[in-house]
């Protein structure tokens, strides 16, 4: 005997029912782990992880997700404000991690990138980042849109002197004590300043204006040239949350 109609179709009802509060229970308790940054920090920890396809995109992204990285190789950042100096670093994940959880706790000020220094396996962390310029060390600037920093990058050439139509900024070469940090400081502290030439036998500083990236540089031994450019990087693509 067929059964009733009616109660097949309240039986497949119910079930469909069932199975979606059970996706739904699943899904947002996955949603609200990874909204709560649950593993934040933690190298193969659950916010690390990659989402399951299977929850909608639009919850994940209410979620939020790890932020990600610029790689500025052979630079360093002098001026950065530093809150806190992880040492003994063998894995650069290490510093990611550190800062990426400063942000996805919404500590305050937020970790804006770190600076790391392979001679002594050093990471500095920074709350601010700017005056990057060329040096041994590797820049790490973190790329969420929340914590982008505005840093501002030095082009090295070296060997090489702007031309003689490039125009003094504050009447010509001066001693820096401070040697490169110290020129870049100055140079961006005005607004005129677009580069700058140092030889490093007299620490001797030129600051000048009216030069562009592209500026056709004039070869002098013993001189090096750093024009201001805006921040640049190769985006560190390594998806350390997945290991």
């Amino acid at each position: 005997m067929a059964g009733d109609p009616v109660q097949i179709l309240m039986g497949v009802i119910m079930v469909a029912l069932i199975g979606l509060f059970i996706y739904l229970s699943v899904a947002g308790g996955y949603t609200l782990a990874y909204k709560f940054h649950m593993g934040a920090g933690t190298a193969g920890g659950m916010w690390y992880k990659d989402r399951p396809d299977w929850i909608p995109e639009s919850w994940l992204e209410w979620a939020g997700k790890p932020g990600t990285f610029n790689k500025l190789v052979n630079m360093e950042a002098p001026t950065s404000t530093v809150y806190e100096v992880i040492s003994g670093v063998t894995n650069v994940n290490t510093c990611k991690l550190k800062c990426d959880k400063k942000n996805s706790d919404q500590e305050s000020p937020g970790c804006k990138g770190f600076e790391y220094e392979p001679s002594t396996k050093k990471c500095y962390l920074a709350s601010s980042l700017d005056f990057v310029q060329a040096g041994s060390n590797v820049v790490y600037l973190y790329a969420s849109s929340e914590y982008t920093p505005s840093a501002q990058t030095f082009n090295k050439s070296t060997s090489n002197t702007v031309p003689v139509t490039a125009v003094d900024v504050y009447g010509g070469a001066y001693v820096e004590t401070n040697k490169v940090s110290g020129c870049s400081a100055n140079c961006l502290s005005n607004t005129s300043c677009t580069a700058f030439t140092f030889i490093s036998s007299s620490n001797t500083c030129r600051r000048v204006s009216n030069v562009i990236a592209t500026t056709t540089l004039t070869a002098a031994a013993g001189t090096d040239t750093y024009i201001l450019s805006s921040t640049s990087g190769v985006a560190d693509t390594a998806q350390y949350w997945s290991a």
